[in-house]
C-alpha cells in the first residue's frame, strides 16, 4: 500500500468513514454490489483497465456513486476528462488530508442533492 492510500486510511479512521479496498474495476464492481457505497476513489494509475472506460463502467452500475479520481497529474484538462467520463472530481496525489476530507465531503453532498433530485424532493428554483 502506498503512502497515500496509507494516508487516506488515517484519514478515514479520523473521520469515522468505512473503506473497502479493490485492486481492479472487477473487483470494485464486486464490492458495489454488495454494499450501498456513496463515494468511489478510483487510482489512475490502477494497472488493468484503462481509467476512462474503468470510470464509465462503475458510473453506470445500478446504484449511482460519486466517482473521485486520484492522480498524480491534476490540472484542468485531466478534471474536465474525468466530467466527461462521468466522475466527479481529481483528488491529486500525494494526498493531502484536509484536501482529501473536503473533497470527499463536497461529493457526498453532491451525490446527496442528486438523489433528492431523483426522487422529486429538490427544491424548485
Amino acid at each position: 500500500m502506498s503512502c497515500d492510500w496509507n494516508a487516506l486510511h488515517r484519514v478515514a479512521d479520523e473521520c469515522g468513514w468505512t473503506l473497502f479496498w479493490a485492486h481492479s474495476c472487477e473487483a470494485a464492481l464486486t464490492v458495489l454490489s454488495h454494499y450501498v457505497i456513496p463515494i468511489v476513489i478510483y487510482d489512475r494509475d490502477l494497472p488493468g483497465e484503462e481509467w476512462k472506460a474503468a470510470l464509465r463502467r462503475i458510473s453506470l452500475y445500478r446504484q449511482p456513486v460519486c466517482i473521485l479520481l486520484a492522480s498524480s497529474v491534476s490540472d484542468e484538462y485531466l478534471w474536465r476528462e474525468v466530467v466527461q467520463h462521468q466522475g466527479f472530481d481529481v483528488l491529486p496525489k500525494p494526498f493531502q488530508p484536509e484536501r482529501l476530507v473536503r473533497t470527499v465531503k463536497v461529493a457526498c453532498s453532491w451525490r446527496g442533492w442528486m438523489h433528492s433530485r431523483a426522487d422529486g424532493n429538490a427544491v424548485a428554483e
